[in-house]
């Protein structure tokens, strides 16, 4: 080799080295940024599922207050011996089955509904509709 033909190897190789660098450095940045895209999408879905959750956390909180309303309106409308006897209701549900209560309840709603259709028309009854 010739001088002139070695500087032009050393200037290719240094130039070959420099660009396996800057090859290797590109790629390096490129796996770093996939993986912020996939922890980005990740956040996109945790920001998502938080704002389902905050948007059902609302409407729960609004059916609570509707209950709480009704619960204070069916106390102040009702007698002592009815609140009794709900209250007897409540602990005999409680010691059932989940389908044994529900076919009560169920029961008993439509018996409750047949007598009362009328005064349940007349008062407003908002059962159905919440």
């Amino acid at each position: 080799m010739t001088s002139s033909s070695t500087r032009e190897w050393l200037l290719m190789s240094r130039q070959l080295r420099a660009e396996r660098e800057i090859t290797r450095a590109r790629e390096l940045r490129t796996r770093e940024l996939q993986e912020l895209l996939r922890t980005a999408a990740h956040l996109d879905e945790l920001v998502a599922e938080t704002a389902q959750i905050r948007a059902e956390e609302e409407a729960q909180d609004l059916r609570i207050d509707r209950l709480e309303e009704r619960f204070t309106r069916w106390h102040r409308d009702t007698s002592a011996d009815q609140q009794r006897e709900a209250a007897l209701l409540l602990q005999l549900l409680g010691e059932l089955s989940d389908d044994e209560a529900q076919q009560l309840l169920r029961r008993l709603t439509s018996t409750y509904e047949g007598k009362h259709s009328t005064n349940l028309a007349a008062r407003g009854f908002e059962g159905r509709q919440q």
